[in-house]
Protein backbone atom coordinates (compact mmCIF):
# COMPACT_ATOMS: atom_id res chain seq x y z
CA UNK A 1 0.00 0.00 0.00
CA UNK A 2 1.74 3.59 -0.85
CA UNK A 3 2.51 6.17 1.87
CA UNK A 4 -0.35 9.09 2.79
CA UNK A 5 0.74 12.27 1.85
CA UNK A 6 1.69 14.48 4.39
CA UNK A 7 -1.22 17.28 4.58
CA UNK A 8 -0.84 20.46 3.16
CA UNK A 9 -0.72 22.87 5.68
CA UNK A 10 -2.32 25.16 3.34
CA UNK A 11 -5.22 23.75 2.58
CA UNK A 12 -8.79 24.80 3.99
CA UNK A 13 -10.68 21.35 6.30
CA UNK A 14 -13.14 19.04 4.36
CA UNK A 15 -15.85 21.15 6.38
CA UNK A 16 -14.39 24.54 4.78
CA UNK A 17 -14.82 23.26 1.04
CA UNK A 18 -17.72 21.48 1.03
CA UNK A 19 -19.64 24.96 2.49
CA UNK A 20 -17.73 26.75 -0.67
CA UNK A 21 -18.52 24.05 -3.02
CA UNK A 22 -22.49 24.54 -1.69
CA UNK A 23 -22.29 27.64 -1.82
CA UNK A 24 -21.08 27.91 -5.49
CA UNK A 25 -23.32 25.45 -7.00
CA UNK A 26 -26.16 27.81 -5.17
CA UNK A 27 -27.63 25.36 -2.23
CA UNK A 28 -29.99 27.04 -0.19
CA UNK A 29 -29.29 27.52 3.77
CA UNK A 30 -33.22 27.72 4.42
CA UNK A 31 -35.00 24.82 6.48
CA UNK A 32 -38.48 25.56 5.12
CA UNK A 33 -36.96 24.42 1.45
CA UNK A 34 -35.05 21.72 2.42
CA UNK A 35 -38.09 20.22 4.15
CA UNK A 36 -40.03 20.68 0.40
CA UNK A 37 -37.23 18.78 -1.37
CA UNK A 38 -36.70 16.40 0.88
CA UNK A 39 -40.72 15.60 1.67
CA UNK A 40 -40.64 15.22 -2.31
CA UNK A 41 -38.24 12.93 -2.64
CA UNK A 42 -38.97 10.40 0.45
CA UNK A 43 -40.60 7.16 0.29
CA UNK A 44 -44.78 7.70 0.92
CA UNK A 45 -45.59 6.10 4.03
CA UNK A 46 -47.27 6.75 7.81
CA UNK A 47 -46.05 9.89 9.15
CA UNK A 48 -43.67 9.61 11.70
CA UNK A 49 -43.22 5.74 11.16
CA UNK A 50 -39.75 4.55 9.59
CA UNK A 51 -39.90 2.80 6.64
CA UNK A 52 -38.71 -1.27 7.49
CA UNK A 53 -36.53 -3.43 5.29
CA UNK A 54 -36.30 -6.76 5.74
CA UNK A 55 -32.60 -7.36 7.04
CA UNK A 56 -29.94 -8.95 4.40
CA UNK A 57 -28.39 -11.04 7.33
CA UNK A 58 -31.11 -13.13 7.89
CA UNK A 59 -31.31 -16.42 6.02
CA UNK A 60 -33.95 -16.75 3.72
CA UNK A 61 -36.62 -19.51 5.08
CA UNK A 62 -36.91 -22.38 2.38
CA UNK A 63 -39.69 -22.75 0.18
Amino acid sequence: MPARKPPDPNEKPQRERFIEFAREVGASEDPEEFERIFTAVMKPGQPGTPVRYPSRNKKRAAP
